[in-house]
């Protein structure tokens, strides 16, 4: 609990400096793997108990806290406000709107989504580059994306 308000106490304090020129929240994973969202707006970082809340403007992405070890905004991918970060070989880059869109996946890997119920909607596979792009297109409410290595819930309105 203690290691909790340390990391919200220094969020609130760093979100005025690096969210000005945040592009991405990039989560390092337990075993040290990253994953990078795109940011879009000005996000909102919180958290609930059983996950760190990422709202920018009508997307909220919930990333479970069991398996994150640390987060940065940053401007780039590689540069926070504070420091600058080494890029994984394992980093993932998804972006949401009117697609899902991922990059940096195992090639040929398959990414699914699913309603909270656990019906799959939409499924595709990345190609030989590691990306996919997911049409949306009529999906509203919660949905969690599944690939080989990652799953986080997203709320599309």
């Amino acid at each position: 609990m203690k290691y909790f308000k340390t990391l919200l106490t220094a969020l609130v304090m760093l979100s005025p400096l690096a969210t000005e020129a945040a592009n991405y929240l990039t989560v390092t994973d337990t075993d040290g793997s990253k994953t990078s969202f795109v940011l879009t707006q000005k996000p909102v970082v919180s958290f609930t108990t059983s996950s760190l809340r990422l709202v920018a403007g009508n997307d909220t992405i919930d990333y479970p806290l069991s398996q994150y070890r640390s987060f940065a905004l940053t401007d780039d991918n590689e540069t926070t406000a504070v420091n600058t970060i080494k890029a994984a070989t394992s980093g993932h880059v998804f972006t949401l709107g009117e697609t899902l869109q991922a990059k940096g996946l195992e090639p040929y890997s398959t990414v699914a989504i699913y309603t909270i119920s656990g019906q799959q909607v939409r499924q595709a596979k990345a190609g030989a580059d590691g990306a996919v792009s997911i049409p949306l297109n009529g999906l509203k409410g919660v949905m969690v994306v599944k690939t080989s290595t990652k799953s986080f819930k997203f709320i599309k309105r």
